[in-house]
């Protein structure tokens, strides 16, 4: 097809899709219109998996998480909306597949757009990573670093929660998913992100406010659900405190790098803030 076949298409199918979210908005008491939309929105899935395989749906798709705010948020919004389909409506199996095939076919700009700036993007991303898990829709492991990130983005404490519970969820399910080595580089994520967020105003911190009687941002993932047992806790904090192999190794380099310094002094609290229940855990 021609690119103004393909954009007519696209266009068609925005259309369809408006007026069937329409009709189920307007008429929520009507079973007959409900049930009507909702098989009208499973075949209108049916052809998103048909073109999707197409090069230049699949270009539309990573422009639309690379380029502006509201379209990356209306995607993710979209993919978050099939993914929670309710089991027993009849289109569920097909929303999860194509929100799935969307989701395997973009992961990379989703796990971006995961510690982007924005705050709606961000916690919107965080939902959709915790639909993501619990569908088995893509590796586990690749979704703990964006989810430690989560946990130390102090601005949203609903997005910190479902973080936890997912957290929780991967550990539980697929143990091995949740290394020491994906946790610090989601500390190292969050690290960035807050770089981000405050511009130099202010240094990244590992609790919530500057007082330290709040609980530490990252305690929700120790002892579970990231390291039950005493091996496995033993090699979070031993991943964590790897950074610091950079000043033992060339500390003329690491004094001169500002960012790394920060960096340093964050892990160093983050490892100090951790909920230790044994001594054991950080004497060895």
């Amino acid at each position: 097809p021609s690119q103004e076949e393909e954009q007519q298409d696209r266009a068609t199918m925005e259309r369809t899709k408006a007026v069937y979210l329409a009709v189920m908005e307007r008429h929520k008491n009507d079973a007959e219109l409900m049930y009507n939309a909702q098989r009208g929105l499973c075949a209108l899935a049916a052809r998103w998996v048909e073109v999707l395989q197409d090069q230049a749906v699949a270009k539309h798709m990573s422009r639309a998480l690379s380029s502006s705010r509201r379209e990356a948020l209306a995607l993710v919004t979209e993919l978050l909306a099939l993914l929670q389909t309710p089991p027993d409506e009849p289109c569920c199996d097909r929303s999860v597949a194509v929100a799935g095939a969307i989701v395997q076919q973009h992961l990379r700009q989703l796990l971006r757009v995961a510690v982007e700036p924005d705050p709606q993007l961000r916690a919107a991303t965080v939902l959709l990573l915790d639909a993501v898990a619990r569908h088995g829709v893509v590796g586990p492991s690749v979704l703990v670093p964006p989810l430690v990130a989560a946990l130390g983005d102090p601005s949203l404490p609903a997005p910190r929660e479902t973080a936890a519970r997912t957290l929780a969820h991967l550990r539980q399910k697929y143990p091995s998913s949740v290394s020491g080595s994906k946790v610090a580089e989601g500390v190292r994520q969050a690290f960035l992100l807050q770089r981000a967020l405050w511009k130099g105003r202010s240094s990244p911190i590992c609790w919530g406010t500057r007082t330290a009687t709040v609980k530490p941002l990252f305690a929700p993932m120790y002892p579970p659900p990231v390291a039950s047992t005493r091996a496995q806790r033993f090699g979070l904090i031993t991943s964590l405190l790897g950074p610091f192999k950079f000043l033992e190794e060339a500390p003329a380099a690491a004094a001169a790098d500002e960012e790394a310094l920060q960096f340093l002094v964050f892990v160093g609290e983050v490892v100090a803030f951790l909920p230790f229940a044994f001594v054991a855990d950080v004497v060895e």
